[in-house]
Formats: C-alpha cells, structure tokens, sequence
C-alpha cells in the first residue's frame, strides 16, 4: 500500500487504468458484433445450445474447450469492469457465460438474453450483420 502514498506510482496506476479501459472499450466494439453474429439463432431455444463441431482426437477437443474458457473468463472479467467503466458490460458478460462451461449456465444465460434492453441490443447487432434474428424461447 506505500505504492499509493508514491506520487509517480500513483500516476501510472491511473494511466494504466485508463490505457486499459479504452483497449477494453475499442477492443469490445470489434469484438461483440462478431461473436453475437456468429451465434446460432436458436440459442437461446430449448433446454441446451445447439451441438458444437467436435474434434476427432481428444487431445484438440480438450485444448479447444480450454481456450474457449480462458477467453470466456477474460471476457466476463472485463464485462464485469465494463459495468464501471466505458464498454458494453452486459453484453461481455452474456458472450463471456456463453463461452465458459459451469452448472446453470443455460438458466443464466437465457435469464440475462431475456432483459428488455440486452435483447434489443442482440438483436440490432444481428440486423448489423445481416444474419437471422435470434430466436427465444416465450
């Protein structure tokens, strides 16, 4: 804690913050409008997600689903910044759910897809994109 008392390191902190803050905010308006495009649109229909393409040999699959659950958590941690600072939190975080495995995800996920607002910014990515709307389940 003496580092805040240091004038200079105290400095750094805050830029650092705010480097940090605006590589996240650019960085989600590239990278949200293509995974909300990719997603299938009946995701958030039925009790699972549509079957993703598995690898044959184990060893990719396994690599795969570790990948794609480190940029989930990344994901989710910057959405959760993103709530306070500028970026499009909620958004992150339903990519950064959808790309992670855990218990309840599937409730989670299509509690969240649900809200009035998160909906209306799904789908006005969607038409952006030129893809099909995403279907819910009502």
């Amino acid at each position: 804690m003496q580092w805040l008392s240091d004038p200079l390191a105290s400095q750094t902190f805050w830029v650092g913050l705010g480097i940090g803050s605006a590589i996240m905010f650019f960085g989600t308006l590239l990278a949200i409008p293509r995974l909300v495009a990719r997603l299938h649109a009946d995701y958030f229909v039925g009790p699972s997600p549509p079957a993703r393409r598995l690898s044959r040999h184990p060893f990719w699959s396994f690599l795969g689903r570790l990948l794609r659950n480190l940029v989930g958590i990344l994901l989710l941690a910057a959405g959760i910044a993103m709530l306070v600072l500028p970026g499009q939190g909620v958004l992150t975080i339903l990519i950064g759910l959808a790309m992670l495995d855990f218990p309840g995800k599937r409730g989670l996920e299509k509690r969240l897809a649900k809200q009035k607002h998160v909906r209306k910014s799904l789908q006005w990515l969607r038409e952006r994109a030129d893809v099909e709307p995403l279907r819910f389940d009502d």
